[in-house]
């Protein structure tokens, strides 16, 4: 007798992050759904997360816990756990990030209306309780996003990887979408996994671009990307020692064969993927030639952001040789450093022109009636036009969860009142708030 399988499969591939998992396995177990399984993959944890599984297993007969009983890479568990997974439709869950609570039957309607294989949505944004900076602490960022649905052709956003356009928010990395089982056939036959190194996330994108000529997108944040001193997403805080561990999984050197190579720079190992998925898939990628002065200059970017955090310079000095042997010359460094240097003024005077800012504010609010005046007023000459949400004191990534889901039911269209429109570019994908450029 055939065992009918769940419509959804949500996995939770974990590794020594207990205390973030009870939170974000509630999101995943509290939708507003009947039909669908959670797959908790324990990657061999040494913690309390079996533990805190078996708690919630009591509660809820629909989780399941598995362990492979021996340490993976991140490649090879997420691999491990697609194997266990059941569904018809299947969603990755990251142990730090959080689902709104009414976001499985939004998709299964969306997917019902119009028979979807890959939905992709894009994420909000939280920092943990645990990241170091007080100011960030219980913080979510949310853009205010239209709640239109699109199909976007693979080409453009193919292109739009072979030139490292900033996309992460859209490319579909099994965590910002859901995937009917069939789209695994190709990928599986082609390349034996679906999640081959370094970046499971990123290979699941390439490995959907390759195998369909479209997938759709609903432009709403069912997805909540955590920030957590203990989690990949929070490597700022630790990245050469985060880096490191990562690493130390994998029984083979990930920048093999790469011509540029800064070891603890994400950027760094997109190159080599792209080139070995244009192996896997000649008819689609084939035609695309990286570019490697886009490439160069997203390493420059991506490695300024840390300079707050610890001293960069070696790296700065490496690459910058990189960029004289490939360019000829100094100019392009030297002109990416300049920008950056007034980019960074820019922000210090806006730091200080927002702690001014504050100042201000709470004088008027010591003088209460002064200031209801003067924010009538201001409302009244220039109404506020904010292009994101903005939350602080948020406790926990369940908290988060609640709050999201009151906040964008309004956003929520009735599949009945959609129809998919078809992307031309990238630019409507172009995310608009602070946080999510960061991202």
């Amino acid at each position: 007798m055939e065992v009918s399988r769940p419509f959804f499969s949500i996995v939770i591939p974990t590794r020594n992050r207990a205390s973030l998992l009870r939170s974000s396995l509630r999101t995943a177990l509290d939708q507003a759904f009947d039909d669908f399984e959670v797959v908790v993959c324990d990657n061999n944890s040494s913690d309390d997360t079996r533990a805190v599984v078996e708690s919630f297993m009591a509660r809820y007969d629909r989780l399941r816990y598995v362990n492979p009983g021996r340490d993976l890479s991140m490649c090879d568990n997420w691999d491990f756990a697609l194997e266990q997974a059941a569904g018809a439709y299947i969603t990755y869950l990251s142990d730090d990030d959080g689902l709104i609570l009414e976001a499985l039957p939004y998709i299964y309607s969306l997917i019902s209306k119009f028979q979807i294989k890959v939905l992709t949505w894009p994420c909000a944004y939280y920092h943990h309780m645990d990241v170091p900076e007080e100011n960030k602490k219980g913080a979510l960022y949310c853009d205010i996003t239209s709640g239109k649905l699109f199909e976007v052709p693979s080409e453009i956003i193919i292109e739009g990887l072979s030139n490292f356009d900033g996309m992460h928010f859209v490319i579909p990395k099994a965590l910002n979408c859901v995937f009917a089982r069939s789209v695994l056939d190709k990928p599986l036959k082609t390349a034996g996994r679906f999640f081959p190194p370094p970046f499971p996330d990123y290979s699941a994108a390439y490995h959907v671009l390759g195998a369909l000529d479209s997938y759709h997108f609903i432009d709403v944040p069912l997805y909540v990307s955590g920030t957590s001193s203990s989690s990949n997403t929070g490597m700022r805080y630790a990245r050469k020692e985060t880096c490191e561990h990562y690493l130390s999984l994998f029984d083979h050197d990930l920048l093999a064969g790469c011509p540029y190579q800064l070891r603890y720079l994400i950027t760094s190992y997109l190159l080599p993927t792209f080139l070995t998925f244009q192996k896997y898939y000649p008819e689609k990628m084939g035609t695309y030639r990286p570019n490697i002065d886009a490439f160069l200059k997203k390493l420059f970017a991506e490695l300024v952001t840390y300079e707050d955090y610890e001293d960069i310079s070696e790296e700065l000095s490496q690459l910058a040789s990189y960029m004289r042997e490939h360019f000829g010359g100094d100019q392009v460094f030297q002109d990416l450093w300049k920008e950056h240097l007034a980019s960074r003024k820019i922000q210090e005077n806006g730091h200080r022109m927002r702690q001014l800012s504050n100042k201000t504010k709470d004088y008027w609010r010591r003088n209460e009636t002064l200031y209801r005046l003067a924010k009538k007023a201001k409302d009244l000459v220039a109404p506020p036009r904010p292009t994101y949400y903005e939350y602080r004191g948020l406790a926990s990534m369940f908290e988060v969860s609640q709050v999201l889901t009151e906040t964008l039911r309004p956003i929520m269209k009735d599949p009945e009142n959609l129809m998919p429109m078809r992307a031309t570019s990238r630019e409507f994908l172009k995310p608009h708030s602070p946080e999510s450029q960061v991202r």
